[in-house]
């Protein structure tokens, strides 16, 4: 009978023993398996990271070219918007001829609107952006306290901010203008 529990005792602790390996090796290779799996979440985060950091840098790059390409389109426009289209020697060649002084004199007369109106510009805009933003604004205000339900305080307010922000632009590309140009030709 010895024997018997002997075998018995063997095949118990011959199966127990396979049966706690596979155990331990099942919960080690879950936990190699669970570690391994945390690095590559880790690595996914990190090349997430990344890549959002690229994102964010290609947009302010774009940004800074963007304001790069306004800098050089103001630039080019206060190069350019104020020279003369006719050069004075042209004018005075039209002169020199009897058969072309009347051509002269009318050239000469419609550059001389054409320079008040341009110098007349700045100031005419000026004044009646600036008009038309009191108007706007009033009239709006007027709508609000008229009619609460028409349109929200909120959107009144950035349709005058809107308003004042545009106004305000204008102006300051004029005057901005001015002061560059004497800028300009000083140098």
């Amino acid at each position: 009978m010895t024997g018997l529990l002997s075998g018995l005792a063997g095949v118990i602790s011959g199966v127990g023993g396979s049966l706690v390996s596979n155990i331990f090796n099942l919960f080690t290779t879950k936990q190699k398996n669970k570690h391994e799996i945390d690095l590559i979440d880790a690595r996914i985060r990190e090349m997430t990271k990344e890549a959002e950091l690229h994102i964010q840098e290609v947009k302010i790059q774009a940004d800074i070219q963007q304001e790069i390409a306004n800098q050089n389109s103001f630039d080019l426009s206060q190069k350019y918007g104020n020279r003369p289209m006719i050069q004075s020697e042209m004018i005075l060649k039209l002169f020199e001829s009897k058969w072309t002084k009347w051509l002269g004199a009318i050239l000469v007369f419609l550059m001389a609107i054409v320079d008040v109106i341009r110098e007349a510009m700045r100031p005419a805009i000026t004044i009646v952006l600036m008009l038309i933003t009191g108007v706007i604004t009033y009239q709006h205000l007027m709508i609000v306290n008229e009619n609460k339900s028409l349109v929200d305080a909120a959107t009144i307010s950035m349709i005058i901010e809107s308003i004042i922000y545009l106004t305000f632009t204008v102006v300051g590309w004029w005057f901005g203008d001015r002061t560059i140009g004497k800028f300009m030709r000083k140098k």
